[in-house]
């Protein structure tokens, strides 16, 4: 992972609300938490080494990851044949609006910004970092790339943190 720079919560707000997510309170409530923020660049590694939420729709996905990275919940998706797990998880179309936006960006597959937080209790045991917002994207884009359909791009994140990050300064 790469810290590009520190950023304000005006600016992940914006980011957020342009976005137009269905829990901007609870990522803002995450956001205030923290008193480090940035903007990142995630390696393929980091991306696939992120710590996935844990819904009751995201339940049958956990059973069959056994591990809630990034990487081993788009393994458990891509057995499950485009299945519905929730009113807000249905993996047809998580597949279809990731297809989308591949073929518009012509494979220079860079999402919107996601953002990660610090991981909290038992989720330290799994990673570092916990996929705040964009668990539908992020999902999408690992199944994508575990199929080997399409090669890593790099991908910014915005960052809340306990601790202070190191910028590094490219070049």
């Amino acid at each position: 992972m790469r810290i590009i720079k520190k950023v304000t919560i005006d600016e992940i707000e914006k980011h957020l609300l342009l976005l137009g997510g269905g829990n901007h309170p609870d990522n803002m409530k995450q956001v205030y938490e923290f008193q480090n923020r940035y903007l990142a660049e995630l390696t393929k590694d980091d991306y696939l080494n992120l710590v996935f939420l844990d819904s009751p729709s995201t339940k049958e996905l956990i059973q069959i990851a056994k591990i809630r990275t990034l990487k081993k919940m788009g393994e458990a998706a891509n057995t499950l044949n485009g299945k519905k797990l929730g009113t807000n998880w249905d993996l047809t179309k998580i597949i279809s609006d990731t297809k989308i936006f591949l073929e518009t960006t012509q494979g220079l597959v860079k999402f919107p910004a996601f953002l990660l937080r610090s991981s909290k209790n038992d989720e330290s045991k799994l990673g570092d970092w916990y996929l705040q917002d964009g668990s539908h994207r992020a999902l999408g884009y690992a199944m994508y790339l575990l199929d080997n359909t399409v090669d890593y791009t790099i991908q910014q994140t915005y960052i809340v943190a306990d601790k202070e990050l190191i910028i590094e300064n490219v070049a």
